[in-house]
């Protein structure tokens, strides 16, 4: 459940989770899904014995799931789908709202803003960033804009940048 993932240029993210055929655009059975982040939830619910419990699980098992795109308005489809998919999962298998529950929804929408972010996968940097050129460097006063994404790596805590991650690989 805690293997990471990574979705590269997500779009609406259908390999993360398949809410909906996306060609009739028709819902498909929480039960039939068949994402990464779907199958994951799915074992979530087969081997946890309690809200607490699921809720611990299920916030490990998203804190594992990463996407990038390089449009705004198809990023926002892919964080709506997440945080929906967690809610459909947790509805399917308690069907009941509860405090800790509205408290779980704000975690959840924190992780997402992390993992799913608006990136140029051919720069690893924000979209249409343009390095400055080489035989000019202006100087400053201030740090130097970071236009390189940043996510976060769960298990640590620390708040790492995407293109640091890709050299070692």
């Amino acid at each position: 459940m805690k293997a990471n993932r990574l979705e590269v240029a997500c779009g609406e993210a259908p390999y993360l989770v398949s809410r909906y055929d996306t060609v009739s655009g028709v819902t498909i059975p929480v039960e039939n899904r068949i994402g990464l982040l779907d199958r994951k939830l799915r074992v979530v619910g087969e081997n946890t014995s309690g809200v607490e419990d699921w809720l611990h699980w299920a916030k490990k098992s998203l804190q594992s799931v990463y996407a990038y795109e390089f449009q705004g308005d198809n990023l926002f489809i892919a964080r709506c789908n997440i945080f929906f998919t967690v809610k459909e999962f947790f509805f399917k298998k308690y069907n009941f709202e509860c405090d800790v529950y509205q408290n779980f929804l704000e975690e959840v929408a924190e992780i997402i803003s992390w993992n799913l972010w608006q990136m140029d996968g051919l720069t690893n940097a924000i979209p249409y960033y343009e390095p400055p050129k080489k035989d000019f460097v202006q100087l400053s006063l201030f740090e130097p804009e970071n236009v390189y994404c940043r996510i976060k790596d769960w298990q640590t805590d620390e708040v790492l940048e995407y293109r640091s991650l890709m050299k070692g690989a």
